[in-house]
């Protein structure tokens, strides 16, 4: 009877020992996967910031096609009053 309880007693310091190593796995696991997910929102972030900036570049473009726009609506409107005083001389 003896031997049985010391036999059962080392089984369960041995399997005591195995639950405290897989629980140590265990925590180094999550701590990496909180790491993984930590990096992962980093780079969320980072690619906030960049959409926000080509928002704003992308409005600036715009900005600056439209008053390309009116620039040469404006010198087309100039040149061809030119012309018509140009023909208007002519004449």
């Amino acid at each position: 009877m003896l031997n049985v309880s010391k036999e059962l007693a080392i089984n369960l310091n041995t399997r005591s020992d195995e639950l405290n190593e897989s629980a140590t796995n265990l925590e180094k696991s999550a701590a990496q996967q909180v790491e993984f997910l930590t990096n992962i929102a980093g780079v969320v972030e980072q690619i906030d910031e960049k959409i926000g900036e080509l928002k704003e570049s992308t409005q600036t473009n715009l900005d600056i096609s439209l008053a390309t726009s009116n620039i040469s609506h404006s010198i087309s409107k100039i040149a061809n009053e030119i012309l018509d005083d140009i023909n208007k001389n002519k004449i």
